[in-house]
């Protein structure tokens, strides 16, 4: 959710940067080569002159970001905790993203753009391969890109190009890419207002911090468990996450076509329906 809300921010700041000029914006941009590679790339920014990729990070807490081994190490509440170095997913990025373009005439930028405010990041002690902003830096960033249109370049079907080949983002479930038993879960139903527990009284759910009643609530959270749990759900799983759940309650989402079902009635699995379309945000077209 935080790495959401950092991309409707970076989302704000292109319609300020790119207000005046023809371009067109792909957000969430991924695809994959079975068996050779996947990438997946925030933004990418087309116009007349360059081809501009934006990797977002919503971090907060102090930030270290080191050369070898490549890490961003982030100390938080006392914790200290590694992950992946944007620098390197970047790098690795445009390299395929080049591969995958094949010989075409626009200079390709790259920014890593940070839009947590309060993130302290220490200065990095070697030269970065890429620009490192805060997001109020983003406009000017762009202004100072190169303005010289490249002649008889059609970057309309530059963009076409790019869209199809781009395929579906298969989301792993949270328990596996975190190692987590699902037996480690708390139970129960969420309120979507405040993320806190809710109780069942008299057949109503009632969140425990905000006292708002949740029922309507329900369909949010048993989607909520193909994220966190798998992809293919039996009955018995809904059941014990969500207690006092029915097959009945399932019945909206199944005629809204939301889930699928398979198997007979013993072996009935649940699916979330995959989605069978790539949606784009495009700023402006040329």
């Amino acid at each position: 959710m935080a790495g959401q809300d950092g991309e409707k921010k970076v989302l704000s700041f292109l319609r300020e940067a790119l207000h005046h000029q023809s371009a067109t914006v792909l957000h969430d941009f991924h695809v994959r080569i079975p068996n050779a590679y996947a990438i997946q790339i925030d933004f990418i920014v087309f116009t007349k002159s360059y081809i501009l990729l934006l990797e977002v990070k919503n971090i907060k807490g102090s930030i270290r970001l080191q050369h070898s081994p490549a890490q961003l190490v982030r100390t938080m509440n006392g914790v200290t905790q590694a992950m992946d170095c944007p620098f390197t997913q970047m790098t690795r990025n445009v390299l395929q993203f080049k591969k995958l373009l094949g010989n075409q005439q626009l200079p390709i930028y790259t920014a890593i753009v940070w839009t947590n405010r309060s993130a302290v990041i220490e200065p990095p002690l070697f030269d970065a391969p890429h620009p490192l902003l805060f997001l109020k830096q983003l406009p000017g960033f762009i202004s100072s890109l190169p303005t010289d249109e490249v002649n008889g370049l059609s970057v309309s079907r530059l963009v076409k190009q790019t869209q199809m080949k781009a395929t579906l983002f298969r989301q792993i479930n949270l328990c596996e890419r975190y190692a987590i038993n699902p037996l480690e879960l708390t139970g129960g139903l969420q309120c979507m207002n405040c993320y806190s527990l809710a109780r069942l009284f008299e057949k109503s759910w009632v969140c425990m911090k905000c006292k708002c009643r949740i029922n309507t609530m329900l369909t949010e959270n048993i989607c909520l468990l193909f994220h966190f749990v798998g992809e293919e759900l039996p009955l018995r799983t809904f059941q014990q996450f969500i207690p006092s759940l029915r097959s009945r309650n399932l019945k909206e989402l199944i005629l809204s076509g939301r889930i699928q079902i398979s198997g007979n009635r013993r072996g009935r699995l649940y699916r979330l329906n995959p989605k069978t379309k790539v949606n784009w945000v495009e700023l402006t077209n040329f």
